[in-house]
């Protein structure tokens, strides 16, 4: 006998939600194997990352490792560095040890009356003309009006405050020591100074600058150092590099009082 019609289409039902079950399941089973699969390739990239990373930071540890090496060496460098500037320096210093500059001479002149002034200019500091061995303008040439001079007598000249100074070469040193020994004597609007090297005449003018501003109470030059005083009744200061500027300008030197029974000498920064 047959079986009911009910049943066959009940079973029948059944059959169906079996089926789309299992393919349900088939599908999220093909589903959560390909995103297994891509959660896998992503670990895998972060675990290249990771290791990438691991020998980023063990490299940068190790160059971590040589910044105070590196930070010593530049320190020795720098050092090494001062030490030649300040030989170099010592050396251009020394070739200048019989030079004087003569500041305010007009360039308006010609070549001979230029002599003429110059010897003029020597003969009132005490010396010789035949002691001159060589004079010359330094420095580029600078724009400004012509001022007339009469050569004819030293105090006659008129200085101008644009022109090239004038380094006059003595042949010997002594006579450089007479010629700024007497400079207090000359009579005129130009005046004399050592000639200092480059290097040295920026520290006296930075410590010029200070004493403007009042920061410091003296600076000068002398047998080409450069020297400064904090105050009238302190010991000079020989100021030797860069260095020492700015520990003058940052006040971290001590002052070096002057005893009243003592002779006056030489501190170092």
């Amino acid at each position: 006998m047959a079986p009911p019609k009910a049943n066959q289409t009940s079973m029948q039902t059944q059959n169906a939600s079996e089926s789309n079950v299992a393919e349900a399941i088939n599908s999220l089973k093909v589903e959560m194997l390909a995103k297994i699969n891509v959660i896998h390739a992503d670990i895998q990239v972060l675990k290249d990352d990771n290791a990438v990373l691991r020998s980023e930071i063990k490299d940068l540890k190790e160059d971590t490792a040589q910044i105070p090496n590196l930070v010593a060496r530049i320190d020795d460098l720098e050092h090494e560095n001062e030490e030649l500037r300040t030989a170099n320096d010592y050396l251009q210093q020394y070739t200048r040890r019989s030079n004087i500059l003569v500041h305010g001479l007009p360039e308006s002149i010609d070549r001979l009356s230029e002599i003429n002034l110059v010897e003029s200019i020597v003969q009132a500091l005490g010396i010789s003309s035949d002691r001159v061995d060589i004079f010359h303008r330094i420095g580029a040439r600078k724009s400004g009006e012509k001022t007339p001079v009469n050569v004819g007598t030293y105090a006659g000249a008129v200085a101008s405050t644009k022109s090239r100074p004038v380094v006059v070469k003595f042949i010997g040193h002594g006579d450089r020591v007479i010629a700024l020994k007497n400079r207090k004597h000359l009579k005129s609007p130009a005046y004399i100074t050592e000639q200092l090297t480059p290097y040295r005449a920026n520290l006296l003018r930075e410590l010029m600058s200070l004493k403007k501003q009042k920061k410091i109470h003296s600076a000068y030059s002398f047998n080409g150092d450069i020297f400064m005083k904090f105050g009238d009744d302190d010991n000079p200061i020989r100021i030797y590099t860069d260095s020492d500027l700015k520990k003058v300008q940052t006040k971290s030197v001590r002052r070096s009082p002057r005893l009243a029974s003592s002779n006056e000498s030489t501190s170092k920064v």
